[in-house]
């Protein structure tokens, strides 16, 4: 399965080497050693560089590393946990701990928890017809707004867009390598691309951090 899996991906992507292969989702049925043996025939095919997991918890992500180490197979080097300023609980913690040691990177999913974090999204209607507009509806709690407006209280005070910001907390948070976050156009990429060059001051990291309450998936 998995070599048919990146064939078509590797059809799909017009290309014959694919540098980071994820395994998308945990299987609690499949036994990991198999699929790692399967990761490494890629591999040394040439087909794939490197392997990393995504939405795997921390201790199925330290059964992987133990097979890896056990049998001589590659590892994942990388996670991608759903992880933004709303969602913390899939990554703060365990998984966190165990990235920090192993030195594995760390690419958080919906950095911008589906665009709400950019703010505009603040009423029902502002949901109707967006593409991410369902998903963005979730956020629309009293903690969601609560985090919403420190936010674009450290955006206005940091001549910022809450988007910047919001992307910028999650890069100086401890183990991440980079956030993931999506765009429907050149300005939003131009915005978001901004977050590279913003530093918050530790002030702002802790309001903000403190603005949601403990982490909470």
């Amino acid at each position: 399965y998995i070599a048919r899996a990146a064939e078509a991906s590797l059809k799909r992507l017009q290309t014959d080497r694919i540098d980071m292969y994820f395994s998308h989702w945990e299987d609690q049925s499949a036994d990991v050693a198999d699929t790692l043996a399967g990761y490494a025939a890629l591999i040394r095919a040439g087909k794939v560089r490197a392997i990393g997991a995504s939405n795997h918890s921390a201790a199925t992500l330290t059964a992987a590393l133990d097979a890896s180490r056990a049998h001589g197979l590659p590892r994942y080097e990388a996670i991608q946990p759903h992880y933004n300023l709303l969602e913390r609980a899939h990554y703060e913690g365990a998984l966190q701990n165990l990235c920090l040691a192993g030195e594995i990177g760390v690419i958080g999913y919906y950095g911008l928890a589906s665009g709400f974090l950019t703010g505009k999204y603040r009423r029902d209607d502002d949901t109707k017809d967006r593409a991410r507009g369902s998903a963005a509806a979730k956020s629309m709690t009293p903690r969601g707004f609560a985090v919403l407006d420190a936010l674009e209280a450290e955006a206005k005070a940091l001549c910022a867009t809450p988007a910047q910001v919001a992307l910028a907390w999650v890069m100086a948070q401890r183990g991440v390598t980079a956030p993931i976050a999506s765009a429907t156009s050149v300005a939003q990429v131009r915005d978001i691309a901004g977050a590279a060059a913003l530093t918050l001051p530790p002030e702002a990291l802790a309001r903000l951090s403190r603005a949601g309450g403990p982490a909470a998936g």
